[in-house]
């Protein structure tokens, strides 16, 4: 019987982390969020692509080797603020007794099978 019951519903990220990137350079100014939340690229800060490509009338995918120098992602991890705070939660109360459950949608794509393998290996 579990003690603590915790469920969450929200977004759940693909987070690629790219290596050795100049936030300085003039390909990244020309991108560069103006104000928060336009969809302009902010480090440190969450920029859905639908966003981005609202903002830019550009697909992302034709961007990012502009942006990244062509270089490949140094690692890929879960990100999203919603799912992220879960998984936290059931590693600090994993010998509780608890249960963690997160509800929510994922798409048809690399990225959505990325998330979906990790989470199978730590459940």
């Amino acid at each position: 019987m579990n003690n603590i019951v915790i469920t969450g519903i929200g977004r759940s990220l693909v987070d690629y982390l790219y290596p050795d990137i100049d936030f300085g350079s003039p390909v990244f100014k020309k991108y560069e969020s103006k104000f928060i939340d336009d969809g302009g690229i902010s480090p440190g800060r969450l920029v859905f692509t639908h966003e981005f490509e609202q903002l830019t009338k550009k697909r992302f995918s034709n961007i990012l080797s502009e942006l990244t120098g062509g270089k490949e992602p140094d690692s890929i991890n879960i990100g999203g603020p919603d799912i992220v705070s879960l998984i936290h939660a059931s590693q600090i109360l994993a010998y509780e007794h608890a249960e963690v459950k997160f509800f929510g949608f994922y798409g048809n794509d690399e990225a959505a099978n990325y998330l979906l393998e990790s989470l199978k290996k730590h459940s």
